[in-house]
């Protein structure tokens, strides 16, 4: 008889198992129909609502049309409508998705909201609670899991009721599973339909994000080398083992609900990607995907170990894995890490979210014995590509929080030293299928007082720095029986205090009472960090101490003249900040936001010792000045219409009223020559404008007039805003040969408007494109200086409600 290697037979009986297992387990049972409707995912960015409705399989002659319904004012009111999906997975069982996907636009995230999901001509129903946006909290907790395992030898019969009363009780305001939400290869739909069955009952009420891991695409393994096909179930070769169109079901079922992505671009194969931001409260996610660019192992670099993935020579030269062409996160998402850590628009804090960590988290694998020296699962391997995503990560002082592992950790991790990156947090199995444990040889090198000898500095097997606080490695009995079900399985929470910028781990083991003060979280929970510690790179030097006047918790972004790179961004805590640096030499400091900004260009570096103040005031004249404090109307006086004009989130609201003329909020300030900036998204259906340099005819509440800024949706045939209108002033002032409609205005989402108004001249661009180039002679001898106004439109009767929004206004003010 051949003799394979013992951790071979082990990885070969586990990838094996779920096709040994009964069906019943994945069975899709008949539910009555007014049952039909399983369970419903949401999110909620940027006032855009996303929610995807999973129904059980509907029959001949059932209703395909579901309808999403809101409760206000005691009633049930339909707020979308959509067809049911019917695609296939390619699959032997010929399974469809069965999904209803709702995205609503204009949410008004101030205020809770009933929700109920309706199919099958109203006889199915379900409900839930979508909640507001919690930007006036304090703290922002997200709860965090992976693995979940269904199979008895897993330890995954035991029900979820534990967790589900425990979140309960912790009432998060994110739920965050990680990835391996299904572990059969083959029948995802059963399976994501019995997660629902499980996890519905606080999924139903909070915004959750699900991502898919190796095991819900129905391979061992992933490295999706994007997007293409790979030849094996264990995966090492690159790309996806199953047909994409059972890749495109899965991501369907689990991400829809997600906000938009950052850039929708399919791979290969036509298989979509969902990597995207995610603002809850003043906490900012990004939510990556960590396997979908990375390169397969096989054929790239020499095998040493019984699979192409594995290494289990502890000679190996570490530098002989990291070659050239290897990638994890793949260009794409690097970039989109950059832009999203220098925007801080709305947010104090920030995470990254993804399917694992960027380390070799474990030495054991699967049994006691089972050492590896190196795992290129893992996100150590490549080390470069490790090393690139760590360094976005750090560069917006983000912690990273993920699973996959199966064993819960929180390590530092370091790039070319000890601690100078970000803080990851590994949470636990649901149920611990594969159980693995962090175990050097070697006792850690500047550990915590007491701490046990696995924590402190290390080398993982790819030689990356890695400093450990907490491994709930499992307990040493064999594998089996009652001690498999809960052992190191478990679930993690993590805490974000903006009003202190710190970030606090929690982890808890199965089946206790997270109440109970006598209950103990895993060896070296909680753990308490700062936000700065994400950035734990040692000073070189320091810049000169920033004093800011007249803005409280502003961003600085720090950027290196010898290169033009971004060292870092942050919103500071209070006035006062000294910024580290890494070099000598000087440095570009940005101070604020958007047009909210001052520029200080050769910042010489200091030695720690030395010491200098710079003041940076802001409101001085001729610099630019915000608009609108976020806060209030301060500033600003409705003149004309009964429209309403609110404050919601980072934004200026107008919503219209039936049977009201024209409606404007005007600035208290008037202007001449002038640079304005402002982003607008408006309804579809509603006209609306800003006004510049108007005046009131008939007294201070006399009719508004003055040249006004068109802001119109493109439609189908395209429309004309940036075009120059005069309200109440002669109808257009751009030539009637000069109005050709266009399609620069983006509808639906936020569009960058600056007009540009220096004498009879008045430029308009829309989203960096030139729209106007206007000199009106007559207009400006009638109206050389005026207020600013923000129009609603009047609407026809038995229309509306429409709204626009206006957020990020600024205004510098130019010499006559």
């Amino acid at each position: 008889m051949k003799r394979y290697p013992a951790v071979l037979l082990l990885v070969v009986t586990m990838l094996f198992v779920p096709l040994r297992v009964a069906r019943s387990d994945v069975a899709i049972p008949k539910v009555s129909p007014e049952d039909r409707i399983c369970f419903a995912l949401y999110t909620v960015h940027d006032r855009v609502l996303k929610m995807t409705a999973q129904l059980y399989p509907l029959e001949a002659g059932d209703s395909r049309i579901a309808t999403l319904l809101i409760k206000k004012d005691g009633k049930w009111q339909e707020v979308a409508q959509t067809r049911v999906t019917e695609l296939e997975y390619g699959n032997p069982a010929r399974d469809r998705t069965w999904t209803a996907h709702f995205r609503v636009e204009n949410w008004d995230t101030t205020r809770d909201w009933r929700y109920r999901v309706s199919a099958l001509e109203g006889v199915a129903t379900y409900e839930g609670l979508i909640r507001r946006d919690p930007v006036d909290k304090s703290t922002i907790s997200i709860a965090a899991f992976t693995g979940n395992s269904i199979y008895k030898p897993h330890g995954g019969d035991i029900p979820r009721t534990d967790i589900v009363a425990n979140i309960k009780k912790l009432d998060p305001d994110l739920l965050f599973f990680s990835g391996d939400q299904v572990y059969d290869h083959k029948h995802h739909l059963g399976y994501w339909l019995r997660f629902g069955r499980d996890f519905g009952d606080v999924i139903r009420d909070r915004p959750t994000v699900a991502i898919p891991d190796d095991h819900d695409v129905g391979q061992a393994n992933l490295w999706g080398a994007g997007g293409k096909v790979s030849h094996t179930g264990a995966g090492h070769d690159g790309g996806y083992f199953m047909p994409a169109a059972y890749v495109k079901a899965v991501e369907m079922a689990q991400t829809w609900h997600l906000p938009d992505p950052y850039d929708p671009t399919p791979i290969e194969q036509g298989i979509g990607v969902y990597y995207t931001d995610l603002r809850l409260g003043r906490v900012g996610f990004a939510i990556i995907e960590d396997r979908k660019f990375k390169s397969g192992p096989q054929g790239l670099v020499p095998q040493q170990g019984p699979r192409p993935d594995h290494i289990q020579n502890p000679n190996y030269d570490p530098q002989s894995v990291d070659v050239a062409g290897a990638q994890l996160l793949g260009p794409r998402q690097l970039t989109f890490l950059r832009q999203w850590g220098q925007d801080w628009c709305g947010v104090d804090m920030k995470a990254v979210l993804s399917q694992t960590i960027f380390c070799g988290g474990a030495h054991v694998h699967g049994k006691i014995g089972g050492r590896l020296h190196a795992d290129m699962d893992s996100n150590g391997w490549p080390q470069t590509g490790r090393n690139k995503a760590l360094a976005e990560i750090r560069r917006c002082f983000a912690v990273h929080i993920a699973g996959d592992q199966h064993l819960a950790t929180i390590f530092h991790h370091g790039i070319d030293d000890w601690e100078d990156a970000c803080y990851s947090f590994c949470v636990p199995s649901i149920a611990n299928l594969y159980l693995r444990w962090w175990e050097p040889l070697t006792p850690g090198l500047n550990r915590l007082p007491g701490a046990p000898a696995y924590s402190g500095r290390h080398f993982d097997g790819f030689h990356n720095r890695v400093t450990c606080f907490a491994a709930a490695n499992p307990s040493k009995e064999p594998n089996g029986g009652g001690k498999l079900t809960t052992r190191a399985a478990g679930f993690g929470l993590v805490r974000f205090d903006t009003r202190n910028r710190t970030i606090t781990f929690n982890c808890w083991p199965r089946n206790v009472d997270v109440l109970d003060p006598t209950v103990d979280q895993y060896p070296g929970w909680p753990k308490t960090i700062q936000q700065t510690d994400n950035y734990g790179r040692r000073p070189i030097a320091y810049l000169p101490i920033l004093q800011i006047q007249g803005r409280t918790n502003p961003v600085v972004q720090i950027i290196d003249e010898s290169n033009d790179e971004v060292v870092y961004a942050l919103r500071i805590l209070g006035n006062c900040f000294r910024p580290k640096v890494f070099g000598r030499g000087a440095y570009t400091v940005v101070v604020g936001e958007g047009r909210d900004q001052k520029t200080l260009r050769g910042v010489k570096a200091l030695a720690s010792d030395e010491q200098r103040i710079i003041e940076v005031v802001f409101d001085a004249p001729g610099q630019w000045s915000s608009l609108f404090d976020g806060k209030t109307l301060g500033g600003w006086t409705q003149r004309n219409g009964t429209a309403t004009y609110r404050v919601e989130g980072n934004a200026i609201v107008g919503r219209t009223t039936e049977g009201s003329p024209n409606s404007f909020l005007c600035s208290d300030q008037e202007y001449g020559d002038f640079d304005l900036t402002f982003e607008v998204k408006v309804d579809n259906a509603l006209n609306s404008g800003v006004q510049i340099r108007s005046q009131t005819r008939g007294g201070f509440t006399g009719r508004v007039n003055g040249p006004q800024i068109e802001i119109e949706a493109s439609g189908a045939g395209g429309a004309e805003a940036g075009y120059i209108y005069g309200e109440a002033a002669g109808g257009w002032m751009t030539p009637k040969e000069k109005l050709v409609p266009h399609k620069h205005f983006k509808d639906g989402h936020w569009n960058a408007y600056r007009v540009l108004a220096k004498g009879p001249r008045i430029r308009v661009w829309i989203n960096d494109v030139l729209i106007s180039d206007l000199t009106h002679e007559d207009k400006f001898e009638s109206h050389p200086r005026g207020f600013l106004g923000l129009q609603v439109h009047g609407i026809r009767k038995g229309t509306g409600p429409y709204e626009v929004r206006w957020r990020n206004l600024y205004i510098r003010e130019l010499d006559n």
